[in-house]
């Protein structure tokens, strides 16, 4: 492993084809995911664990509104103002996603060193 290469864990419960959905999307954003198993034992405190729910919540509305800004481009309606608003918005949506996939994806560091 390169010192640029990193693997981060998240372990998510919920319904099968939600969850494949996820994969499919996280695949597409450009994340490498593996789906296991879980682990025989005792449950892992749930409370730790962002629900499948929430973090479609999180995804979905800078999705939405990264939709109806790419609406209105397509429509011709927006003078040049509007597409550098539209732009910005685009930005700033697309910046939200990074910020709450790799939020979600933070695991703590514990190696010693």
């Amino acid at each position: 492993m390169t010192g640029s290469d990193a693997t981060r864990v998240i372990s998510i419960a919920g319904d099968p084809e939600r969850l494949e959905a996820l994969s499919r999307a996280l695949r597409e954003a450009g994340f490498t995911v593996t789906i296991a198993a879980p682990a025989a034992g005792p449950a892992q405190d749930a409370s730790a664990q962002p629900s499948l729910a929430a973090v479609c919540h999180d995804l979905r509305t800078p999705l939405s509104v990264m939709i109806g800004w790419v609406h209105m481009m397509q429509s011709g309606k927006l003078d040049e103002a509007g597409m550098k608003r539209a732009i910005d918005k685009l930005h700033e949506s697309l910046g939200e996603q990074v910020r709450i996939l790799d939020k979600m994806l933070e695991v703590p560091d514990t190696s010693t060193k």
